[in-house]
């Protein structure tokens, strides 16, 4: 599945139960950051213990669910900024023995 496929995935999901109504660009930042918080309190005083792998990979999806409905809100082309984004941090940080 694509990132635009998953992308249409999670807006109709949210269309369907009017959700959508709701996922401005400014409300879905700071259901990213919570959840990012989530992710990072599975590790929390557990530096030496892994995460759950069921917990850590709910929390991967919640934060990516969100991901994709903030670039469907926003307009933005999440893969075309991915390759972008790739594109000059490989100029920024070259590979070693590049």
């Amino acid at each position: 599945m694509t990132l635009e496929e998953l992308q249409e995935l999670v807006a109709e999901f949210n269309r369907r139960r009017h959700w959508d109504a709701r996922h401005s660009v400014g409300e879905l930042v700071k259901a990213i950051s919570i959840e990012s918080a989530e992710l990072l309190e599975l590790t929390l005083w557990k530096p030496n213990d892994p995460p759950d792998l069921h917990q850590l990979s709910a929390e991967m999806a919640d934060i990516s669910i969100y991901l994709l409905a903030l670039a469907e809100t926003s307009g933005v082309d999440l893969e075309a900024a991915i390759r972008s984004k790739l594109a000059a941090n490989e100029i920024r940080f070259p590979a070693h023995g590049d």
